[in-house]
């Protein structure tokens, strides 16, 4: 029975010296206020203090806008690079003004690469260039199924795809341009 009494004794001391702190801290309310709402919570402010100060340099490279669906098409061959020599074709035959018309049209542009066979047939003689380049050129807006048939250029000579692969399409506010791995064949 001793050490259930000395057991009693150690939890009443431990309790006065619970009560003690409590008391010594202020006094305790038994009750409760009612629970604020977020909107009667007062929002903290953050405060940002700056401890340093930081600098930086920027380079900034000029960068040619790709084109989008409001831009025409000679807008859209001349910010192709790989579209270069056909582009300067289209302009130095006076064809880049039947393109800017306004009129629809679907055009079959080679790259640089592909282009130098029509050139190089062509030679110097710009009306065989300007025939050759009004090939790839179809009045309307051809979509991807539709080129897959026979079709009428404004040379007025029928032409299809024939070998040639679609490399890259380029939707344009007054057309498309294919990309082709080769010139059009005429039909």
């Amino acid at each position: 029975m001793r050490p259930i009494i000395i057991a009693l004794l150690a939890l009443l001391g431990v309790l006065l010296i619970v009560f003690l702190i409590v008391r010594a801290s202020g006094p305790i309310s038994l009750v409760t206020s009612p629970t604020p709402t977020p909107s009667q919570m007062p929002t903290p402010t953050p405060t940002i203090t700056p401890s340093y100060a930081m600098t930086a340099t920027v380079t900034v490279s000029p960068i040619t806008p790709a084109p989008t669906s409001t831009t025409g098409i000679t807008d859209a061959l001349s910010h192709n690079n790989s579209l270069g020599l056909f582009t300067k074709a289209i302009n130095d035959t006076g064809l880049n003004g039947i393109l800017n018309s306004g009129d629809p049209y679907t055009v079959f542009a080679l790259d640089n690469n592909n282009m130098q066979s029509i050139l190089n047939s062509a030679g110097s003689n710009t009306n065989i260039l300007n025939d050759k380049l009004k090939m790839q050129i179809v009045y309307g807006i051809l979509d991807s199924n539709q080129i897959k048939n026979r079709m009428t250029s404004l040379s007025g000579q029928d032409i299809s795809l024939g070998n040639a692969n679609v490399d890259g399409t380029i939707p344009v506010n007054n057309g498309i341009i294919y990309i082709v791995s080769s010139p059009v064949t005429p039909q």
